[in-house]
């Protein structure tokens, strides 16, 4: 349960890991540039003048590529700078050198004491606080996080239900909001009652000044998002497989309800890690009218052909794998690997893309597809041929 809850806190609370990030201190500008997300917010007297460590994360699409939502958050860190240093130059040396009993002890001792202050979202297409909701909460809510921890998932869920949203305008195409939890729901997740109470009660006092904060941030826009493959659009493609025999897209979609396209690379840790549980998974959903095919996005050349074979073969992988075609970065785009896609029998994208690689989620689309009545197709091909 500890460690759940070490790296739940680090995923779902903490700012977000990817894009520039800096701290307040005495030397800091007054204003915080958002590059990523499209904004700049002056930052309040009340954070300057803070005990804790006010730390500000600008992430941008990064985190989750196509998905049109741009994300940065603050962080209030209940702790002295310098030790809260010192165990982030620990956290660092643990992640790059894969000491994941190192990573977890390092973040045992952080998770009690970094709290979020509040988050900027800017969402696109024409979508609200509705979609922005559900895609928090689906992204937060990635079983993977819980390993069936019923009453931590419950919590969770809960302080989800009370985040408060704050809508503070509109810039190339997106809407803003500013977004905070509750603190009271983080206190009690992370058990933070423990902790000095003077950290507690500086980290409510900021928090309630979050309803202010609309009015010290200036939209910039300027935010370049990443591409993304159009749901609904339909993928015509010839390409070959890996042993180098000819394939068509007409011809692997046609006779299943859906498709998922693994989009993968033989240098990909994360990618290898799942090939395995993916093999059982291609077996298990056969009899549904699914099947999983690789797409593997190096394999350009003979010799890294051959290194893909033999990694399958070692995974125990025996469903279908191409290599790229010619315009697959535009037709089936992708910043994360593995990057997941769904469609029909025709070839039609369907809702559910995946990024990174996130074993749990794919039978949960799955299943929701499956359930879904089959949508008609325009006849209209997008695609390479």
């Amino acid at each position: 349960m500890k460690k759940i809850l070490s790296i739940l806190l680090a995923v779902l609370l903490l700012a977000p890991a990817a894009g520039s990030a800096f701290a307040v201190t005495d030397d800091d500008a007054d204003v915080w540039t958002a590059k990523e997300s499209g904004f700049t917010l002056r930052i309040p007297e009340a954070y300057r003048e803070a005990k804790g460590l006010i730390t500000f994360s600008d992430a941008g699409e990064g985190m989750n590529p196509g998905s049109g939502i741009v994300m940065s958050s603050a962080t209030y860190v209940a702790m002295p700078t310098e030790e809260y240093n010192a165990l982030k130059e620990e956290e660092l040396e643990a992640y790059t050198s894969g000491d994941i009993d190192a990573l977890f002890a390092v973040s045992d001792k952080l998770s009690p004491v970094e709290w979020n202050l509040f988050n900027i979202y800017g969402i696109n297409r024409d979508r609200g606080e509705a979609e922005l909701r559900r895609f928090l909460l689906e992204k937060d809510l990635n079983p993977d996080y819980f390993n069936g921890d019923e009453e931590l998932i419950a919590a969770v869920t809960a302080m989800h239900e009370n985040m408060s949203f704050r809508e503070i305008g509109e810039k190339d195409g997106l809407r803003y909001f500013v977004c905070s939890f509750d603190p009271e729901d983080q206190i009690t997740l992370r058990a933070a009652g423990q902790s000095d109470p003077s950290w507690l009660d500086e980290f409510k006092s900021l928090s309630a000044d979050n309803d202010s904060l609309g009015g010290c941030v200036d939209l910039t826009g300027g935010v370049k998002l990443a591409p993304a493959a159009v749901t609904g659009s339909r993928l015509v493609f010839e390409t070959t497989d890996l042993e180098g025999k000819p394939v068509k897209s007409e011809e692997i979609f046609s006779g299943h309800a859906v498709t998922m396209i693994n989009m993968w690379a033989t240098w990909c840790d994360p990618c290898k890690e799942e090939l395995p549980a993916l093999a059982e998974m291609a077996e298990s959903y056969e009899k549904k009218g699914c099947q999983i095919i690789g797409l593997c996005l190096d394999a350009e050349d003979e010799e890294t052909m051959a290194e893909a074979r033999q990694i399958l073969k070692e995974a125990g992988v025996s469903y279908l794998n191409i290599v790229p075609f010619e315009g697959r970065s535009e037709l089936l785009p992708n910043k994360l690997y593995p990057t997941t896609y769904f469609v029909d029998e025709n070839g039609t994208i369907l809702d559910g893309t995946v990024y990174g690689a996130q074993l749990s989620k794919y039978p949960l689309i799955l299943e929701k597809l499956l359930s879904q009545p089959v949508p008609e197709s325009d006849g209209d091909g997008k695609g390479a041929a």
